[in-house]
């Protein structure tokens, strides 16, 4: 098992990732959910407001922890 984080990330792989995982606890829906959730978190949220950890099993995804950036407008404090 290696841990990826310095390495490119493929949305298309983490949300692939993130739609079997959740399809098979939660069911087909949820797991379109979230994968699209996790595709979106990863293509469109700028890099320095998020942190992106992957394992890799032989070369194959096997895990991933997304954490984004929390501001809130009416707060000059962030959460991180």
């Amino acid at each position: 098992m290696s841990d990826t984080s310095l390495h490119p990330l493929s949305p298309d792989e983490i949300a692939a990732l993130f739609d079997r995982t959740f399809t098979a606890s939660e069911g087909a829906g949820e797991g379109r959910l979230i994968g699209a959730l996790a595709r979106a978190l990863v293509a469109d949220t700028p890099e320095a407001d998020r942190y992106v950890s992957t394992a890799r099993d032989g070369g194959a995804l096997a895990g991933c922890i997304i954490f984004s950036r929390l501001t809130y407008p009416e707060d000059a404090r962030t959460v991180f």
